[in-house]
C-alpha cells in the first residue's frame, strides 16, 4: 500500500547484496567496459568484449581482494578512469592513485600524482584528458597555495596576476 505496510505486517529488516556498476568508456573510437571487480578493462567490437589491459595489483589472491569484506585498495574506481595513448589512470575506492603503463603492462601507485617533469610544479591529477591535454580546474586561492610551495616559476608567476576572483583557474598540462 501506498501508507506503508498493514498494521499486522511489520517491516522485515534484509540486507541486500551490494551493487556495483559497470562504467562504459570511450578511447579512440572504441568501447571500453570497466568493472570495479574485474582487473582488465575489456574493449567492446559491437558484438564481443575482448582484454584491452590488465591491471596487475601484484599478484594478490581472490581472498585478498575481497575477504572477509571488500578490500577497497584493490577495487577501482571506475568513473576515475582516464585515457591517454601512452597510459591509463585512475583511482580505486580509497582513493589512491595508480598509473598503468600500456606500452610495459605495469601499474604503479603514485603518491601524489604525476610529476610535473618539465616546469618542476607540484604533482598534478586531472580532472579531464583529451588528447595530449590535461585539464585541472582549481580555484584561484588553492592555485596560488600550490604555487607559493612550487618550484615552478611559470606556476609562480601566473599565480602573481591571479586575484580570489579569477574563478575557476583552468590548468593545462601538455604531454611530451
Amino acid at each position: 500500500s501506498m501508507n506503508g505496510p498493514a498494521p499486522d505486517k511489520p517491516f522485515v529488516e534484509m540486507t541486500l547484496p551490494w551493487q556495483y556498476s559497470p562504467k562504459l568508456s570511450l578511447y579512440n573510437g572504441k568501447i571500453q567496459v570497466i568493472s570495479p571487480f574485474m582487473d582488465t578493462i575489456l574493449v567492446y567490437n559491437g558484438t564481443e568484449q575482448h582484454p584491452y589491459a590488465t591491471v596487475d595489483y601484484a599478484n594478490i589472491t581472490e581472498e585478498q581482494r575481497f575477504e572477509p569484506t571488500i578490500n577497497v585498495e584493490y577495487v577501482i574506481d571506475v568513473s576515475s578512469k582516464m585515457e591517454t595513448g601512452k597510459f591509463i589512470i585512475f583511482k580505486n575506492l580509497k582513493g589512491d592513485k595508480y598509473l598503468f603503463d600500456k606500452e610495459s603492462g605495469n601499474t604503479r601507485r603514485l603518491e601524489n600524482g604525476l610529476n610535473d617533469n618539465i616546469e618542476n610544479g607540484k604533482p598534478f591529477w586531472p580532472d579531464y584528458i583529451i588528447g595530449n591535454k590535461m585539464y585541472r580546474i582549481v580555484s584561484a586561492d588553492l592555485f596560488i597555495e600550490e604555487a607559493e610551495k612550487s618550484n615552478s616559476q611559470k606556476m609562480k608567476d601566473v599565480a602573481a596576476t591571479l586575484t580570489d576572483e579569477s574563478n575557476p583557474v583552468i590548468v593545462v598540462a601538455t604531454l611530451k
